[in-house]
């Protein structure tokens, strides 16, 4: 399938303060072009950028142990690994009333480089149609951390679910940034615990 169709802009959520660790974040909107009367597939893009003040291997860390994700989301209910094949997990959702389920398998990037900036990636096999990727990049000699965690997902089988379309960037980026917000203080809390430990009086 072809793109047809690119539109890129920066994204200000109305569900946040002006203060917030956020940058702006950047919604893509791309319709694939139908083949033979095939269904055509919206794919938009939503990313969002945080800095933690923790060093990115920590942050890093704390992301990828999948089956505390509940801990600090509010919009995770429960994230499992399968017991057979670790590969794959399986994710349910809750945010404002809405309900979403998906079955999800690691992808693993060859090129990336764990020491440097290590990255989740992920791609979806069953329910939501979506892939993501979260990134940590170093920063101010590695005490601080940029986390981007970017999500492309169909428009159309998002909408089955909500079925109201002029919602669907505001409730996928607000979910997110939401999220991203409570790791944040999570990350931190537990951080500043583990240097008071390490550094007794």
């Amino acid at each position: 399938m072809h793109p047809t169709r690119n539109a890129a802009f920066a994204f200000s959520s109305p569900f946040l303060p002006k203060a917030t660790p956020f940058s702006s974040a950047h919604v893509t909107s791309t319709r694939a072009a139908p083949k033979f009367s095939a269904p055509t597939m919206q794919m938009v893009r939503v990313s969002v950028p945080l800095k933690i003040e923790a060093p990115n291997q920590y942050c890093y860390s704390l992301f990828a142990d999948l089956s505390n994700m509940p801990e600090w989301s509010s919009t995770l209910e429960a994230v499992e690994r399968d017991a057979q094949d670790p590969l794959f997990s399986d994710w349910k959702f809750s945010w404002n009333g809405i309900r979403l389920k998906w079955r999800a398998k690691d992808v693993l990037n060859d090129e990336q480089n764990h020491d440097d900036a290590p990255e989740v990636c992920w791609k979806s096999v069953s329910g939501l149609v979506h892939t993501g990727v979260v990134q940590f990049h170093p920063l101010e000699q590695d005490k601080s951390t940029t986390m981007i965690l970017t999500v492309h997902y169909d428009i159309d089988n998002l909408l089955a679910t909500i079925m109201q379309s002029s919602l669907v960037s505001n409730f996928v980026q607000s979910a997110i940034e939401n999220d991203l917000s409570k790791f944040r203080s999570y990350a931190l809390r537990k951080y500043r615990r583990a240097k008071i430990s390490s550094n007794p009086l």
